[in-house]
């Protein structure tokens, strides 16, 4: 018979992995769109950034936590920012 209950723990990993990347993608996208409009960042810089932060399998994604890590203790804004067009390269 048709077993009904949670898939299978590797499915639902999967789908959380998934999910998650989706979300910090998005979140990354939003901050750097709340700097440009708050002239921390030049459009173009914030478009760079925006398009680093949609690629899949970037591992630009792990250095922005890490700077995103230091804002998050600190609430320096100007360190955060210089973190980010350290990223530009």
């Amino acid at each position: 018979g048709t077993t009904h209950g949670p898939p299978p723990a590797d499915a639902r990993s999967a789908s959380f992995v998934r999910l998650n990347s989706f979300l910090l993608r998005t979140h990354i996208t939003s901050l750097l769109a709340a700097l440009a409009e708050d002239g921390w960042l030049e459009a173009r810089e914030k478009e760079t950034l925006s398009f680093k932060a949609r690629e899949e399998s970037s591992p630009w994604s792990t250095s922005f936590l890490q700077i995103y890590t230091r804002f998050l203790q600190t609430d320096d804004v100007p360190a955060f920012v210089a973190g980010l067009r350290g990223q530009l390269g």
